[in-house]
């Protein structure tokens, strides 16, 4: 399940890219964060969780840098 919200969200990411997707960024993002909720084991948990608490910002810092080194 974890695997297809992350797939989804970086589908809708892909799609947003160069409009600037801040809003579905951080629907996508808390409907990762719902499902990392759900996970029983609690390192994995704790691992969703930090995978997905990048901020928008953060992300589309890392994301310009990423393009301007091409």
């Amino acid at each position: 399940m974890l695997k297809i919200t992350t797939t989804l969200a970086t589908s809708c990411l892909i799609l947003c890219g160069l409009a600037g997707c801040a809003i579905p960024y951080d629907i996508m993002q808390e409907q990762a964060i719902d499902a990392c909720k759900k996970i029983d084991d609690r390192n994995e948990r704790n691992n969703c969780l930090a995978k997905n608490k990048t901020s928008y910002e953060s992300y589309e810092k890392q994301r310009q840098e990423l393009l301007n080194k091409k």
